[in-house]
């Protein structure tokens, strides 16, 4: 199987993934160019004599395996090597300690000696990641979010505490995850991400791209 990307907009090349995880998982996209001006639309896996090198919108060339970070406010990304993986789970893998799967799924809590099939994890089969893009180095920060609060991009304002096992309430500083954001508040927030930037290149991640 291929994990195809679709280029949009007026970049091709390298796509830029956020990663934001907590509640949610962001993914921000990435978009570059191959260096050469004789290079294929479609990349070929670099070969030992060949380091694949692509342009950000602002100019720079970045390298698989490199950092960047576009603007002030927006997240520090990785570039990804390109490469295959196994996707997906073999029976016994995935374990849930209830049983919610199936027609006869009854909701009991599971033995540990069970051999447990969770359904969207199967079958496991190879994925090509052929494509060049960039992932978020880490989680979505509470500062990173709270700059879109303030410039106007972003309505929601996170909560500043997490209620912790205990019952008690544990205060969150800038550099903690964002937690409690929807769907719909990411889209604002991957919005306003492209708006920094002038290009449509920021999008959440496929779930092949976050697994590899």
């Amino acid at each position: 199987m291929r994990r195809n990307a679709v280029n949009g907009g007026k970049f091709s090349g390298v796509k830029r993934i956020l990663l934001s995880f907590a509640v949610v998982v962001l993914a921000g996209l990435n978009w570059a160019e191959k260096v050469k001006a004789d290079a294929p639309k479609v990349l070929a896996p670099p070969t030992a004599s060949e380091t694949l090198t692509y342009r950000l919108t602002d100019g720079r060339t970045i390298v698989p395996l490199e950092r960047f970070r576009e603007c002030e406010h927006c997240p520090e990304m990785i570039v990804m090597p390109q490469g295959s993986f196994m996707m997906g789970a073999i029976p016994g893998e995935s374990r849930n300690p209830f049983d919610f799967y199936g027609e006869n799924a009854t909701g009991r809590r599971r033995s540990p000696d069970e051999i447990n099939i969770i359904p969207n994890e199967h079958p496991r089969h190879p994925v090509k990641m052929d494509i060049p893009y960039a992932i978020s180095r880490n989680e979505t920060t509470r500062a990173e979010w709270m700059a879109c609060v303030k410039d106007g991009g972003c309505t929601y304002v996170p909560d500043h505490w997490v209620l912790q096992p205990s019952g008690e309430h544990a205060p969150l500083g800038p550099n903690h995850p964002v937690i409690n954001v929807s769907y719909l508040d990411i889209q604002e927030y991957v919005a306003w991400l492209n708006a920094q930037v002038g290009a449509e290149v920021y999008r959440l991640p496929t779930e092949a791209e976050w697994e590899y």
